[in-house]
């Protein structure tokens, strides 16, 4: 593992969404983040679920089934029942919150 790797809680916790957007445009911007330093992060704020701040390769879900597996897949390589990638116009907080990409909490 890269020495300056953190893998620490969740930075969002206790950020306020702006802040974590803004945090999200600096290690995009090539300006600022001259080396290409890398952010990897999980986070329950589906205001970030937008193509205006990520790109849809850069958008990952994690999905726990009823039998405790888990499969990670990226927004990119999720397909609707004719076969078709996600637009870039669709609206994928909403669509996520509805359920079209999956990774939705079971509650029984």
């Amino acid at each position: 593992m890269p020495k300056n790797f953190d893998s620490g809680p969740k930075k969002d916790a206790k950020l306020h969404p702006f802040l974590t957007r803004k945090i999200i445009g600096l290690f995009m911007d090539k300006e600022f983040n001259k080396n290409g330093a890398q952010l990897i992060f999980a986070t329950h704020d589906t205001n970030l679920l937008n193509i205006q701040y990520l790109r849809r390769d850069q958008i990952w879900f994690i999905e726990k089934d009823k039998s405790d597996s888990t499969e990670l897949y990226s927004l990119v390589e999720f397909r609707d029942e004719s076969g078709n990638k996600v637009r870039n116009d669709r609206n994928i907080e909403k669509d996520y919150i509805n359920g079209r990409y999956g990774a939705i909490l079971f509650m029984s």
